[in-house]
């Protein structure tokens, strides 16, 4: 499935979680949609112990070209 494929939500931040990821997202060099999926697999991976997606990186494979294709 193409990235442009992929469901999309509309989502509410408090100004101050908004602030922190635009600040973490340029940190990282993502745009603020790629941070919140990065860390959202991060998350993903905590919980699964690894098993899906990769312990040393967790947005391994297919993940890692979608998440550097995304944009806000």
């Amino acid at each position: 499935m193409k990235v442009n494929e992929w469901p999309q939500i509309r989502l509410r931040l408090p100004p101050d979680l908004d602030l922190f990821i635009e600040g973490e997202a340029a940190r990282n060099f993502r745009t603020k949609n790629s941070e919140i999926v990065y860390r959202l697999g991060l998350t993903r991976a905590e919980a699964s112990g690894g098993a899906q997606i990769g312990v040393s990186d967790p947005v391994a494979g297919e993940h890692r070209n979608s998440v550097d294709a995304l944009s806000d």
